[in-house]
């Protein structure tokens, strides 16, 4: 495949609803050819061929090498339950690590370092629960970040062994890694009978503070951060997607629903995206906003009525490509989130 069109770009769904959390536009198309599960909980892309998308489903991973045109089966080697997490290495395409559940309360972290063609078991010092986070650090090779109920741990090795860096004082949902500060970290956490919000780490891991003010929700889905201005960070949760422009200091509510994955330009922070588990006031589950969240739109193409919109993926080196995962396959924008069609042939 050549160079991709500058109005291209993708996204994934699920068909039962949920996934585990992990943590100017105008139509929308189809793209699943090749993949059987329409749940889609999760995308991830590389640093260079913007055309590879990597897709955790609910029963298994999946891969396209054409922007969404045609998806393929990804074989771990072991049956999975759930690919609860994808990463690519920025500086490494051909390293992916991926976090799958492999039974009750049992998860596993595998790498690849062939670009998918092999797989072995990475997660030697991981406890063995679910991981439902990995991240990739932005400028050192090999290493990555991953998280394991309230334990975050780090490997050096592409994922040959992992080392505690911290413990939480909560079970964490959700990992990024600042791109140009790698050693500030944001966790999203879960506290039981009921509460969530956002941790943050400026030392790699080892300490949590809270980063919470103006944030009061009892279910954070997902975070995202803004690649060209780090400190503004999106929340998606129940109570609604919320806004920081201060790394955590302050939040402010963008927008009202039950939001389940939300996204930045990686080029323009005044362009974002929001999924929800639900249908918003207009109707629509995938809501694009051009002003920094005041005012908010449904992409041409979208399908009205009940759909979950779990996760974006939206190159760095191309913006116009914008992927999202849905809850009946996997949606790709070509037109910098203008339109948006299916694109599940494969999956």
């Amino acid at each position: 495949a050549g160079r991709p069109s500058p109005d291209q770009g993708a996204a994934g769904t699920h068909r039962a609803g949920r996934c585990p959390s992990l943590a100017g536009g105008s139509a929308l198309t189809a793209a699943n050819a090749g993949s059987a599960s329409q749940i889609v909980c999760n995308l991830a892309l590389g640093p260079a061929n913007r055309l590879r998308v990597w897709a955790g489903l609910d029963g298994r991973l999946y891969v396209t090498q054409d922007g969404g045109q045609s998806w393929s089966p990804v074989d771990l080697g072991v049956p999975v339950d759930v690919a609860t997490a994808v990463a690519v290495d920025p500086s490494d395409a051909s390293r992916i690590y991926v976090g799958a559940g492999t039974g009750i309360l049992r998860g596993r972290v595998y790498a690849s370092a062939d670009g998918g063609s092999s797989w072995n078991p990475a997660d030697k010092g991981l406890s063995g629960f679910y991981s439902y986070a990995v991240a990739s650090h932005p400028s050192q090779g090999a290493t990555a970040y991953g998280v394991s109920g309230s334990r975050v741990y780090r490997t050096n090795d592409a994922g040959g062994d992992w080392t505690l860096q911290g413990t939480a004082s909560f079970a964490l949902t959700a990992l990024l890694v600042d791109p140009t500060v790698p050693d500030t970290l944001y966790a999203g956490y879960a506290s039981p009978p009921g509460g969530s919000g956002v941790l943050k780490s400026v030392d790699g891991g080892a300490n949590w503070n809270p980063a919470t003010a103006g944030l009061s929700v009892s279910i954070l889905n997902r975070l995202a951060i803004a690649r060209s201005a780090p400190d503004r960070l999106p929340a998606a949760s129940f109570e609604g997607l919320f806004g920081t422009l201060d790394g955590g200091g302050l939040w402010s509510p963008l927008l009202s629903g039950d939001v389940l994955a939300a996204a930045v330009d990686p080029a323009d922070v005044s362009i974002l995206y929001a999924g929800l588990a639900n249908v918003g006031p207009s109707g629509f589950g995938l809501l694009r906003s051009s002003d920094g969240g005041a005012t908010w739109a449904a992409p041409a193409g979208i399908p009205a009525g009940y759909l979950h919109y779990n996760d974006f993926a939206i190159p760095v080196a191309d913006p116009f490509r914008v992927y999202a995962a849905t809850s009946t396959g996997v949606f790709r924008s070509q037109d910098r989130g203008a339109s948006f069609s299916p694109a599940n042939t494969g999956l």
